[in-house]
């Protein structure tokens, strides 16, 4: 099999491995969204007390304000900067499985490109022998 047959074959496979890939992730259902757990719920009433705490402490600074004097500080603690305890996570419009899915074919695309290169650079080129003197 020549250099040519073999790179048109894996070509070839490489086209079919991502068009299965693609059918079967296009077969696949979806996943649904609307399910809460006891995790989603401790951090939804996390929020809610932090951003109470917040709108507490906003009210009072705007109480000093109007006041003019400064009012002691009794259930008010030091605003914190936020924490993002998961920013890795998806947003809730990202399609996971397409996001991969994409990943997939653009790296065979690109694995098929360097290997294309390669041997397009290492190809032996035939030297005419020397004339015999």
């Amino acid at each position: 099999m020549s250099r040519t047959h073999r790179a048109l074959a894996m070509l070839a496979l490489s086209l079919t491995l991502a068009t299965a890939t693609a059918t079967v992730a296009a077969a696949a259902p979806s996943p649904t969204i609307g399910i809460e757990d006891q995790n989603d719920r401790l951090l939804r009433n996390l929020q809610a007390a932090r951003s109470e705490h917040t709108q507490a402490a906003v009210e009072h600074a705007r109480s000093m304000e109007r006041n003019l004097s400064p009012v002691p500080a009794v259930g008010v603690a030091a605003a914190q900067p936020a924490v993002r305890p998961d920013a890795a996570a998806p947003g809730a419009g990202v399609d996971v499985l397409g996001t991969l899915l994409l990943g997939l074919v653009g790296g065979l695309v690109g694995g098929g490109a360097a290997i294309g290169g390669w041997i397009a650079a290492t190809r032996r080129r035939m030297h005419p022998a020397a004339a015999a003197i």
